[in-house]
């Protein structure tokens, strides 16, 4: 568990299905207070990171409920989050380039895609332009091999 992580318990009113959140707290104090909350009669929901909360806060309608296409959200969310698992340092807008393209060349039937990208990383890019290929490079540079630390 990385030291600076902060975590926030995600519950449910008692008398409401509205989802409420804690101030942020270490992973212990987090598992403190969902207990509390739940001897208070609170439905707790999961303990969160912090970043995750913010997400999923950022999704909900102020009266309570999810904002329409919320789901579509989390789910680019996701895959964004996998992606930078495996390319470190890559920022949210870079990756959803990466991405876009990664769809892009599957749906005309690229075999290799990992080939392809590579290729696509590689492609000269206008001088002075810092785009996502600049951050992939970089990001595949940095790679170590699975296991390495």
């Amino acid at each position: 568990m990385s030291g600076g992580s902060q975590y926030v318990v995600m519950f449910l009113g008692k008398d409401s299905p509205t989802e409420m959140f804690s101030l942020p707290m270490t992973h212990d104090g987090a598992q403190w207070a969902a207990k509390k909350l739940e001897r208070d009669g609170y439905k707790v929901m999961a303990v969160v990171t912090a970043e995750h909360a913010a997400e999923r806060q950022a999704m909900l309608e102020p009266g309570g409920g999810l904002k329409e296409g919320a789901h579509l959200h989390s789910f680019l969310s996701d895959i964004v989050k996998r992606f930078r698992q495996d390319y470190p340092g890559v920022p949210k807008e870079s990756a959803l380039e990466v991405i876009s393209l990664l769809c892009t060349l599957y749906l005309e039937g690229e075999a290799d895609l990992q080939s392809a990208l590579l290729d696509e990383v590689h492609a000269a890019m206008p001088v002075g332009v810092f785009d996502w290929r600049k951050h992939m490079q970089m990001a595949i540079a940095n790679r170590r091999p699975e296991g390495e630390r």
